[in-house]
């Protein structure tokens, strides 16, 4: 997959030329999240089983909103559970490979519920996925550094995209705050 930048074409632009005189360009974007959901309840179902939406969520939010990787877990899934069954928050659990944010949070869950057995499974996975201990807690910190930031924006009665520009939020991460 390449992320091509449409304003700086430069680089791209025998190429882009090429494939519009061919009339075979096409700019897809990325899908929401309700337009994933539908497409994987279509996968599955053209494999003859059956996803709720809010367990296509569930996998979302685990699992990331690659289509390449959503594809390749779902084909996991599908073999899994065979034709005419219901998949579930459980298999995918017991399936599905988790991305790193996921599984940080996860763990952090874990520790705040005293699940310690469990918070230990999970850290030992990440440990396994060579997960350093900097990159789980600047997973964790940086999530309430938006909380932080936020919450002195509401006191301060400023607009979240004031914070966003004064903090230099990417226009594609502004709903943090």
């Amino acid at each position: 997959t390449i992320s091509i930048n449409y304003k700086k074409p430069e680089k791209w632009r025998k190429l882009i030329t090429a494939v519009n005189q061919a009339g075979a360009t096409l700019d897809l974007g990325h899908k929401t999240d309700a337009a994933l959901c539908a497409w994987m309840k279509s996968y599955a179902a053209r494999r003859k089983v059956r996803l709720d939406t809010s367990v296509a969520k569930y996998m979302l939010s685990v699992c990331s909103n690659d289509l390449n990787l959503l594809r390749g877990e779902l084909e996991k899934l599908c073999a899994y559970k065979g034709p005419e069954s219901w998949v579930t928050r459980e298999d995918i659990d017991q399936i599905c490979t988790k991305t790193v944010d996921a599984s940080v949070f996860a763990l952090a869950r874990q520790v705040l519920a005293g699940e310690a057995g469990q918070a230990l499974q999970t850290l030992d996975g990440l440990l396994y996925l060579k997960v350093h201990a900097v990159q789980i807690l600047s997973i964790l910190a940086g999530n309430y550094i938006d909380l932080y930031r936020a919450k002195a924006a509401m006191e301060a009665e400023l607009r979240p995209a004031q914070i966003a520009e004064d903090f230099g939020y990417a226009k594609n991460v502004r709903f943090k705050l």
